[in-house]
């Protein structure tokens, strides 16, 4: 398989359910799997995985979800939550990082392993991958097939994307070794490949707001041996894929560009060069598109293509609305229609407002992105381009989700409705 199908692939594991997933992996980035089986485990199902059918049969994926949510905050949140010290695993060579090795562990004993062994016969590859967290997973994972499933490296393909450092140089020394052909990509100033931090990286990163007040505690834990694992594949400031420069070369080229921007007060650079519409265009050569699927029966908007009664509240309601009548709006929360108008403009009509106006300013230099929708029973289709122009404004809201491609279910819907109207 090639790797901008690989990518593609990786950016399918924030679909809800298998079906999803598949349908995902057509609609926005025309590639074909079958058979997919999807496995979730930890609190709130946080850990999940696919695997799935590939490459005409011939390739078995193998894919580990991120948690990035989209915006500077988020990110920022994450940081925090995933600076663990490096614990020893039974059979594992090395210390890998804990959180990430227990959600590969959380994920192992749900089982994916076994459906892995059944479907790679001795004619098949297996490709794991991940993006952003998932990388971090996938790359444990590989390990663990190896160490544990007994399966052969050489059947494995590593490829991974924007992913933090998951072991010490011990581990790096036994990957490296087992998987020689691994590889990963990161791009321009992500901060999630220096992430967690050690030496140099330390320091500097340290100086950035509220990241630094997080990461400074850590600076005196010389223990903490984290290392990359693979052979980086690094997207250089003029969008080049740079494969023969030296490791540390590239760490010191980036480290230099990482002081360059800290001091021009540019920190947003390093939360927004982690968005997969950052390195997609590069490695693929073509623009990102994304659908975001809206199930109107599941969000319970649907119904107004069925019920005159529904389709009279829901009317109402947009006028109120487009009127600037909060209180109008409020008294639609009735018992029935709250169902129906599911939260639209709980926070005010102003704010909501607001979110259409950057989502619009955000992906489109001001033009209308939104393409004729693509209405299919109850489910309605949207895409556009992401090409965001502003770093600044890229975390202007958290009222909706890139990088999962989540957009307010709810607010996307009444935009439809105004734009569309499902008759």
């Amino acid at each position: 398989m090639e790797i901008c199908e690989i990518l593609s692939l990786s950016l399918c594991t924030y679909e809800t359910n298998e079906e999803d997933i598949k349908e995902s992996a057509k609609k926005n980035f025309d590639v074909d799997i079958d058979n997919v089986m999807q496995y979730s485990a930890g609190r709130e199902e946080i850990d999940s995985c696919y695997i799935a059918d590939g490459d005409n049969g011939q390739s078995i994926i193998l894919a580990f979800r991120g948690t990035y949510g989209g915006n500077g905050q988020g990110l920022i949140d994450w940081i925090n939550n995933f600076m663990a010290r490096p614990v020893s695993i039974s059979d594992i060579p090395g210390e890998l990082h804990q959180g990430f090795s227990s959600s590969v562990k959380r994920l192992w004993n749900a089982g994916f392993y076994r459906e892995i062994k059944k479907r790679l016969t001795d004619d098949k590859q297996l490709f794991i991958t991940g993006y952003s967290k998932g990388g971090a997973l996938a790359a444990i994972t590989a390990a663990f097939l190896d160490k544990r499933a007994r399966i052969d490296p050489s059947k494995m393909n590593v490829w991974f994307f924007e992913a933090p450092r998951c072991g010490n140089t011990e581990f790096k020394n036994y990957f490296n070794q087992a998987f020689p052909t691994a590889l990963r990509y990161e791009y321009q100033d992500d901060i999630v490949p220096h992430l967690p931090p050690a030496g140099e990286s330390a320091k500097i990163l340290s100086t950035i707001p509220i990241i630094g007040e997080i990461l400074e505690e850590y600076l005196e834990l010389e223990e903490w041996d984290y290392k990359a694992v693979g052979n980086l594949r690094f997207i250089n400031w003029e969008d080049e894929i740079l494969e023969d420069l030296p490791a540390y070369l590239q760490w010191a080229y980036r480290l230099v560009h990482l002081i360059k921007i800290i001091d021009e007060g540019q920190t947003s650079k390093l939360f927004s060069d982690h968005m997969a519409e950052k390195c997609y265009p590069v490695i693929c050569g073509k623009p990102y598109q994304k659908s975001v699927k809206i199930d109107l029966e599941l969000e319970n908007i649907g119904l107004m293509s069925k019920v005159d009664e529904t389709k009279k509240v829901w009317e109402h309601h947009i006028q109120a609305w487009d009127a600037n009548d909060l209180d109008a709006i409020m008294a639609d929360y009735t018992e029935d229609s709250i169902l129906i108008l599911n939260n639209t403009v709980k926070k005010g009509i102003e704010e909501v407002r607001s979110v259409f106006d950057n989502l619009f300013k955000l992906f489109s230099n001001g033009e209308n992105i939104i393409e004729p929708a693509v209405i299919e029973g109850e489910v309605i289709y949207i895409t556009w381009n992401f090409t965001p122009t502003n770093d600044q404004n890229y975390f202007g809201t958290d009222s909706f989700v890139v990088q999962n491609r989540i957009i307010t279910y709810q607010t996307i819907a009444s935009l439809l409705y105004k734009k569309y109207p499902v008759v």
